[in-house]
């Protein structure tokens, strides 16, 4: 194997791991959210819609945003020999990180219920609450990844992901059973409903904050095993003043945490703005709750390929950025459009997915229930996907290229246009729920579009519409409608009661997604919507294209 053949596919491995394990940490944090749903319904994730909000964005946040930027000023002072000022920076931001967490720490205890109060779902105030200190300590989490990434320890981080979730998720199970019981015996004692779905979701709060713990003791053994980087890096003399490490943080970090924190603020705007209507016209409490719970399961979904996404970019940062010092733009445009088109393709995917799947995810969520609601969502809100996910491999790229403050310019942008869409479309054509989705919609395309035209004009990409665009779309189209096909057929065969099912759907789910990617990706290879230089250079790449060469399709 010669040196650029060794290069491509360290970079495929890299990038490989970090999208699987992205993808498969938020599947994770789905799957073990699923008894809480079975108990507690629609309600129970309503009563979690402004924490589950907070606490997706600081996941993105702690995950990626975080570790990319941090990870940039890391590397740069190792690769100068100066790893006393990597712990310089890290010190700084963990400082600053302990006063932010303790400010949102107090925020939240003190005016948590107020704000559950003011949309109408008070009983959410308890987990509201609680989430102080899971922000608290996922910022850490998230900065201690940059460091670990930064100095080259890749597979640290991308474990500490999985495993978050994986702690997370269990402690969930156990704390939910308990919480659950007490729920049921206040329903008892004062004879309302409602407390089972609040115990709940303060349950899933708490389980946060013990999964950012578990993750960070995890991160703390494996550095003392491998001989405690900090220590090691003390040893080294300071060669760069603290001014400078502050403007360092505030050109990378800070810009690229705005970037996600301005994302997330859309749903929560959402929450703000809508539920108090909601509440108005269904009534406080459960019945509000109900149509949250809704919006909060098409928010999970939707951020599962967004996530996988996310994951894509922390993998092929290091190869953009070792492009970039080398000037080769060849393999930077290179690199760039297989990240892009991989995301993409796999957002094609995903869409096509939730659009015809609707039923089944909202069935696996609120078997028993009124679904209705979220299959709407689900078939008309999957177009959120197909920006969203290539427009984060964009901002991504951006931050990979040095350039971190126009993806807050855009992100800005985005949240401007979306609140003015949002008022338009609920006080003028009175939609309701259907206006948050349109709002975001339109949002999703309006920061696509900006960071669009911000990489085109960065590194003068020109896109070819035949392979690009019309054949993946084709080529998603027949994967769609055999899968429709199969689907329609499964309904008029099986009772209604079996095929509703949460067992079923979940089945159906997994077994009729590998079928569909099998499809996909052969009408992808066969009609050379994706090449072999293109392949090998995506995530999971030479596997795939091992398997389509097998099949003699490349």
């Amino acid at each position: 194997m010669n040196e650029n053949q060794r290069s491509v596919s360290y970079y495929s491995i890299e990038s490989s791991l970090f999208f699987g394990t992205a993808l498969v940490s938020f599947l994770l944090c789905v799957v073990f959210r699923l008894p809480l749903l079975i108990r507690g319904g629609a309600a129970a994730l309503g009563y979690l819609n402004l924490s589950l909000i907070l606490y997706l964005a600081f996941l993105f946040l702690s995950a990626f945003a975080l570790p990319v930027s941090v990870a940039r000023l890391v590397s740069a002072r190792m690769e100068r020999k100066h790893p006393a000022d990597a712990v310089r920076v890290l010190r700084s931001m963990i400082i600053a990180a302990t006063a932010l967490g303790a400010v949102l720490t107090l925020f939240f205890w003190l005016l948590g219920p107020w704000i559950a109060r003011l949309t109408g779902i008070s009983y959410s105030g308890r987990s509201l609450r609680l989430m102080g200190p899971a922000l608290w300590l996922m910022s850490y989490l998230g900065l201690m990844r940059g460091y670990y990434l930064g100095r080259g320890s890749t597979v640290l981080g991308s474990l500490s992901v999985v495993l978050e979730q994986i702690c997370g998720g269990i402690a969930s199970l156990i704390l939910s059973a308990f919480f659950i019981r007490y729920g049921e015996k206040a329903e008892l004692l004062y004879g309302q409903t409602g407390y089972v779905a609040a115990y709940g979701a303060e349950a899933t709060v708490l389980s946060f904050s013990l999964g950012a713990v578990l993750a960070l003791f995890f991160l703390w053994i494996l550095s003392r095993l491998g001989g405690g980087v900090i220590q090691e890096a003390n040893e080294g003399r300071r060669m760069e003043s603290l001014e400078s490490v502050h403007r360092s943080i505030q050109r990378n970090v800070i810009p690229a945490a705005s970037t996600v924190l301005l994302l997330g603020s859309i749903f929560l705007f959402d929450n703000l703005i809508f539920t108090p209507k909601a509440a108005s016209i269904y009534g406080e409490g459960l019945e509000t709750a109900k149509i949250l719970g809704s919006f909060s399961g098409m928010l999970l979904c939707f951020s599962i390929p967004v996530f996988g996404v996310c994951g894509l970019f922390c993998g092929i940062l290091p190869g953009l950025r070792i492009a970039a010092l080398q000037k080769n733009g060849k393999l930077l445009r290179r690199r760039a459009k297989s990240a892009m088109k991989f995301s993409f393709l796999f957002a094609l995917f995903c869409f096509l997915l939730l659009f015809v799947f609707s039923r089944n995810l909202s069935n696996l969520f609120f078997a028993g229930e009124d679904t209705h609601l979220m299959q709407g969502l689900l078939q008309y809100g999957s177009v959120f996907v197909l920006f969203m996910a290539p427009a984060m491999a964009k901002c991504g790229v951006l931050w990979g290229l040095g350039h971190f403050i126009e993806p807050v310019k855009n992100a800005l942008m985005a949240l401007l246009t979306h609140l003015l869409v949002l008022v338009l479309a609920m006080v003028i054509l009175k939609l309701e729920m259907f206006a948050v989705l349109l709002a975001c919609l339109v949002s999703a395309g309006i920061f696509w579009l900006l960071n669009t035209l911000t990489l085109m004009y960065c590194l003068h990409l020109r896109r070819d519409l035949r392979r690009g665009l019309i054949l993946p779309v084709l080529c998603a189209a027949l994967s769609g409608l055999l899968l429709y096909a199969l689907l329609y057929l499964l309904g008029l065969l099986l009772p209604e009661a079996i095929y509703n099912s949460r067992i079923l759907s979940g089945l159906l789910l997994v077994l009729l997604t590998v079928a569909a990617f099998a499809v996909y990706l052969f009408s992808l290879a066969f009609t050379g919507a994706i090449r072999r230089e293109e392949l090998t250079d995506m995530p999971l790449g030479l596997f795939l294209y091992r398997f389509a060469a097998g099949a003699g399709l490349m």
